[in-house]
């Protein structure tokens, strides 16, 4: 099969696009992925992508945007459907399958499927109009504009059967979960150490993403401001990234932008994660954040809020703590409590014998390829 998989970010790293291109390339299949340079212009345009010797290319189209911008971000967006059609279109003859992630690829998409009878698989990561700033007056044309791209497309991939309640679509025929479900690398980092922080403290806390709003990052910095005893390591890029390098200390280190695999590296190196999103925030009540089962996969706890996509798992399961979205008192208690050894490793463990029976990386390979057979099939 010849297959693009369309997103709108840089793919510097987005672990789910990278999981999914390598499932498929060593699998035989021809991969190409498009993706939008919004503002890392030093990145180059095409990149061969080796995973043992099987390939694939990454294109970045440069189109100045930025993220989280609302209507000030229409015209960027606008161009990047532009260059999508064209694209599409100028290299109609390379593809059969088309996977584009989230809507702002999927219009594009469905044009040139009705044009030139081409397959296309809908993978939304993230509902649209639940995720970002789009005023009052769009949202219910693009939920409308949504609802016929999940009609037209021939089959939807959703990261958890919550989102089924999120998008109201239940063309169940239709409809496929494939989990934000990481290859398992515990053995890797445990005979590669690389001791990254120092050791002399009571508990080493992580988080690596996107640095936004509605993510207690501002918040667990001034905990950790208090807290010497305490080790706060954050990686990623976003909105906030400012912020954080003006608040940096001994104890609260700030990455930067990471590679995928560095980022579990840094999750391994430490003795908790936290994922800790705003429930106000409509998209985070249907969350599946990587954050969780890569804790799982590497036999760590991890701190979560109330009343998110996530909380009733990591609690049926012990595998975590739960805290009160904005409640410093509440989420000094729970670190307090990782701060014994014993308790976060039984909760670790616990999380890694559920990646085992129930969240493994093969459960997710296989159902990503007879998604592909069955539509290559009819």
């Amino acid at each position: 099969m010849n297959i693009v998989i369309i997103r709108s970010n840089q793919v510097n790293p987005d672990p789910r696009v990278e999981k999914l291109a390598e499932i498929l390339v060593k699998k035989g299949n021809r991969v190409v992925v498009l993706a939008w340079n919004r503002n890392e212009f030093y990145l180059p345009s095409e990149q061969i992508v080796n995973l043992d010797n099987f390939f694939y290319k990454i294109i970045r189209v440069r189109i100045p945007g930025e993220y989280g911008k609302g209507l000030s971000n229409l015209f960027p967006i606008l161009k990047w459907q532009m260059f999508l059609f064209l694209w599409l279109v100028k290299n109609k003859n390379i593809y059969n399958i088309i996977h584009a992630c989230d809507f702002d690829t999927i219009i594009p998409s469905i044009i040139v499927k009705l044009l030139f009878k081409k397959k296309v698989i809908y993978d939304i990561f993230d509902y649209y109009t639940d995720s970002f700033k789009i005023p009052f007056f769009l949202r219910p044309i693009i939920r409308f504009l949504d609802k016929i791209a999940m009609k037209i497309s021939d089959k939807i991939i959703l990261c958890d059967e919550i989102r089924l309640k999120q998008i109201s679509f239940y063309d169940l025929k239709k409809i496929e979960i494939v989990q934000n479900i990481p290859k398992d690398l515990l053995f890797y980092f445990k005979g590669n150490p690389n001791y990254l922080f120092r050791k002399n403290c009571n508990l080493t806390l992580a988080y690596v993403g996107i640095l936004q709003e509605g993510r207690f990052i501002k918040e667990m910095i001034e905990i950790f401001k208090k807290h010497l005893e305490w080790n706060l390591i954050i990686g990623g890029f976003g909105p906030l990234e400012s912020e954080i390098i003006r608040n940096t200390r001994e104890n609260i280190i700030f990455l930067g932008r990471l590679s995928y695999i560095d980022a579990l590296r840094v999750y391994y190196e430490s003795d908790a994660i936290f994922a800790i999103y705003d429930p106000s925030v409509p998209n985070h009540k249907f969350s599946s954040p990587n954050k969780l089962f890569e804790a799982m996969m590497l036999s760590k706890p991890i701190i979560v809020a109330k009343g998110t996509g996530i909380d009733k798992l990591v609690m049926e399961e012990k595998i975590g703590l739960i805290v009160d979205y904005g409640n410093i008192k509440d989420t000094e208690d729970a670190i307090r409590k990782l701060e014994d050894k014993l308790f976060r490793d039984s909760l670790g463990l616990r999380g890694r014998k559920l990646y085992e029976r129930k969240y493994n990386w093969q459960f997710a390979e296989k159902k990503v390829i007879n998604i592909y057979n069955e539509l290559n099939n009819n």
